[in-house]
C-alpha cells in the first residue's frame, strides 16, 4: 500500500495544494503527493482544487495558489532519494499539453525524472494531449468506480491497450 498526501495535507493551519503543505508531508516522509492542475483565466497553469476560498486559504495570508512551475521547482529541490512521487491530476480543460511540455523542460534540464510522474484525469482528452508531448508519462484515467465497459465508451477502443494493467 502507498501513502499519498492528497492535495498535500489538510492539517489545521495548512492550505491544501500549497508549497507549505507539500513541504509538511515531505518532512514526514510521505512517499507521494497528489495535487490538482487548472488553467487560470490568463492561461497559466495553477495548482488548485477548486475556487472555494475556505478550502484554499486559511485567511491569514500564509499561502497563495502556486503556479505549476513553482510546484515542480519544489519537487526538483528535494533530494532525489527522498523526493516524493508526483501525482498530478489534470482538473481543467487545456491543461494536458501545457503541463506535459513544462514537465519535459524539467526532465531535459535534469531536474526531474520521467519516473517521478503519474498523471491522472477524469478527462481522457487531456491525458491524450499530455501523452502527445510526453509519451513516456504514466497516466491514469479516473472514474467514480471501476467500470470497464463505461470507460471504454468514454475513451474509445484506443485505450484498450492500457486496460490490461487495470482489469486483471
Amino acid at each position: 500500500m502507498m501513502l499519498i498526501g492528497h492535495r498535500g495535507c489538510k492539517y489545521p493551519g495548512y492550505n491544501q495544494n500549497t508549497i507549505r503543505a507539500f513541504e509538511k508531508v515531505t518532512s514526514e516522509g510521505v512517499p507521494a503527493i497528489e495535487f490538482d492542475v487548472q488553467l487560470s483565466a490568463d492561461k497559466e497553469l495553477v495548482v488548485v482544487h477548486n475556487l472555494d476560498l475556505e478550502e484554499v486559504s486559511t485567511g491569514k495570508g500564509e499561502d497563495r495558489i502556486p503556479f505549476l512551475a513553482e510546484v515542480f521547482d519544489f519537487f526538483a529541490s528535494c533530494a532525489e532519494d527522498r523526493r516524493p512521487s508526483i501525482h498530478m491530476e489534470l482538473k481543467g480543460n487545456n491543461t494536458g499539453k501545457q503541463a506535459g511540455e513544462l514537465f519535459n523542460e524539467y526532465v531535459a534540464a535534469g531536474k526531474l525524472n520521467i519516473s517521478d510522474l503519474l498523471v491522472s484525469s477524469f478527462n481522457w482528452e487531456e491525458l491524450k494531449s499530455l501523452r502527445e508531448v510526453c509519451p513516456e508519462a504514466k497516466i491514469a484515467l479516473l472514474d467514480g468506480a471501476i467500470r470497464r465497459n463505461l470507460l471504454l465508451k468514454k475513451t474509445g477502443p484506443e485505450a484498450e491497450k492500457y486496460f490490461a494493467e487495470l482489469f486483471a
